[in-house]
């Protein structure tokens, strides 16, 4: 079989094995019980299983990688953090029934008898009403959370995230919010929800914020983390002048570019690939300009360059920064030129520059590192399908300037498309788009062009009828050669 054949096979079998899998596997027994069925996590294997070990009757085994489970449920509640009705009022709403217990106390004091005092001199009282998971929330972290907040005998909540559709994400430690919520936050962990009483002097004081809170308000908020990053490193690294960076000590350098590697992913995985690429882009400029003491030193600030550089040409090439992926891919070969994952990136900016043998080059030497990579397989199969469709996009092209039939050499093709880079002009392009607009919308099956065209005008055709899905030939006609234009079954 041939090595186009292997790599499709390898591709259905692994399309089998995931079928299976899922079918096979009961997502409830490796779920969090607590969780509701939508917040489930899904199962990661650490290990690829194959399809024929199973066939054949090998020993398979099914170990579970949990890092990616904890990882599933932070971006599940992220996902889903909208709430409808019924939801805000069984997790965030901070009225409550008042329970009847013979005094004459308030409704807040009645309350506060039943909660933990967090800040030791009774202004931050904390009630937990679900458990959350990990570690506390760190001081200086960035922390994304619902909340609604009331006043003792308010009829509704005065302010709430999730009657706003999103959740709220500020820095601690930079007076966003009022000193209790922030004191209380520090109590609680990922998918907590817990409702604090937060005194007059946590809160807004003896002045209140008119015209919603009267002076010497208790406040009650419910609250809920999502997510948190640990920033307290990076964000003390920021506040030191360039001269006190340059003489921080190596491990503060490597504390504050950990932090803002953390950062850069999550915004990765949230799609916000240009903030991620700032923040990795700070992380670089911090440890390269770090001055470094010894082979250990050196050692572990190349291997976080090569994931800082690394990630970069993913974000850069997920915005269609092309030139600036391929400049980051090359960094981490410069470092490491086996790295199969930058020889991935390369090939695939390549491939996008349609650069298609230097894209192969690159693909090919990735798998040969890593011959069971799915993802260099894929792109492997989608290279030789571009570079098929421009091979015969140039061919038309040629044998149309040529007036000759499809039948030229391939060295004759490509030096015919480096002598002339240039484009049609606007008006060209516009007439070439209104034409092709009104033929599907037409019940004609065919439509004729003049064969007379420049270069650049068949480049633009070419370009036109692809992205309209139709084919185009040749013909002669009185003498003369037309361009045929004709739908596909798409159309």
């Amino acid at each position: 079989m041939s090595d186009k054949g292997n790599e499709r096979c390898l591709l259905e079998e692994e399309k089998v094995v995931n079928e299976t899998v899922a079918a096979g596997t009961s997502r409830r027994e490796i779920a969090m019980d607590e969780l509701p069925e939508e917040r489930q996590p899904i199962v990661n294997f650490k290990e690829a299983i194959y399809l024929n070990d199973i066939l054949n009757n090998k020993d398979v085994v099914f170990e579970v990688d949990e890092s990616k489970i904890e990882e599933h449920n932070r971006q599940n509640l992220l996902a889903n953090s909208y709430y409808d009705d019924e939801n805000i009022i069984e997790y965030l709403n901070p009225c409550f029934e008042e329970e009847d217990d013979g005094t004459d106390a308030a409704p807040f004091e009645k309350l506060a008898r039943k909660m933990e005092d967090v800040s030791g001199d009774g202004g931050v009282l904390k009630l937990l009403k679900e458990k959350g998971t990990g570690n506390l929330v760190p001081n200086g972290a960035i922390v994304t959370f619902h909340y609604s907040a009331c006043l003792e005998y308010g009829d509704e909540t005065y302010d709430s995230s999730c009657l706003r559709g999103a959740p709220f994400k500020i820095r601690l430690n930079t007076g966003s919010i009022v000193y209790g919520l922030e004191k209380a936050i520090t109590t609680m962990r990922v998918m907590e929800i817990a409702s604090f009483l937060i005194r007059p002097e946590y809160a807004y004081g003896s002045m209140g914020c008119p015209p919603r809170i009267p002076g010497d308000s208790t406040i009650l908020f419910n609250v809920e983390i999502l997510d948190f990053i640990d920033y307290a490193d990076a964000a003390q690294f920021e506040a030191l002048s360039l001269e006190e960076k340059k003489c921080a000590r190596f491990e503060r350098v490597i504390a504050a570019v950990k932090s803002q590697f953390e950062v850069g992913n999550r915004f990765s995985k949230q799609n916000a690939h240009g903030k991620a690429i700032q923040t990795y882009r700070k992380a670089v400029r911090d440890l390269e300009n770090c001055t470094l003491q010894d082979e250990n030193e050196e050692d572990i600030s190349r291997k976080i360059l090569l994931k800082l550089y690394l990630n970069l040409a993913i974000s850069c090439h997920q915005v269609n920064q092309l030139v600036q992926s391929l400049k980051y891919s090359n960094k981490v070969l410069e470092l490491d030129p086996n790295n199969t994952k930058a020889l991935y990136r390369r090939g695939l900016v390549k491939t996008a520059l349609h650069e298609y043998s230097v894209a192969r080059a690159c693909l090919l030497q990735a798998k040969r590192l890593a011959p069971s990579d799915k993802s260099i397989i894929r792109a492997i199969l989608d290279l030789d399908e571009k570079a098929e469709k421009a091979r015969k996009k140039e061919v038309m092209m040629c044998s149309l300037m040529f007036r000759q039939p499809l039948e030229l050499e391939k060295h004759t093709i490509d030096k015919l498309c480096d002598e002339n880079t240039s484009v049609a002009d606007d008006a060209f392009i516009k007439m070439v788009r209104n034409s092709l607009t009104e033929f599907i919308n037409s019940k004609l099956d065919k439509m004729e062009f003049p064969g007379e065209l420049t270069h650049p005008e068949l480049v633009c055709l070419l370009d036109l009828v692809d992205e309209f899905d139709l084919e185009m030939s040749q013909k002669r006609k009185d003498g003369k050669n037309i361009i045929l234009i004709s739908k596909t079954k798409n159309c």
